[in-house]
């Protein structure tokens, strides 16, 4: 036992002086910020919002297997308005509803699309029930 603690007890004494470094170089590096009247009369940088970032490319485009850089050239809808900014996309026309251009969509996509039917022969065919315990087989 006393060999690894002598054995560890430069390492430890090392890490610490580093450690101590470090904070005293980034301490000196915000007081000497503080003190400069030019960094004070800065406002300070506004966060940024990942509301606003946009994605890099078209993920239309992208599951469609289009040239990457094609897909980098655009972005699939505008974030503030909605509308479609891809132009494969606002060509294309929606066979259920007829829907082109800025509400351009695919079929998967169609408000008109008629919701799936919920099937409840299906459920009671299941062997476990909605807490994930075992039916009784009655």
């Amino acid at each position: 036992v006393d060999c690894l603690t002598n054995c560890f007890r430069p390492i430890l004494f090392y890490s610490t002086v580093l450690a101590h470094s470090v904070w005293s170089r980034r301490h000196r590096r915000d007081h000497a910020r503080e003190s400069d009247p030019a960094y004070s009369r800065r406002p300070p940088a506004p966060p940024l919002q990942a509301e606003t970032r946009q994605p890099l490319e078209c993920a239309f485009c992208k599951k469609n297997g289009e040239r990457r850089s094609f897909a980098r050239t655009h972005v699939l809808k505008d974030k503030l308005t909605g509308h479609v900014v891809c132009p494969i996309l606002r060509k294309y026309k929606c066979e259920m509803c007829g829907a082109t251009g800025d509400n351009s969509h695919t079929r998967s996509y169609c408000p008109q699309k008629p919701g799936e039917v919920f099937n409840m022969a299906l459920l009671k065919e299941t062997p476990r029930n909605s807490t994930d315990r075992r039916k009784d087989s009655k």
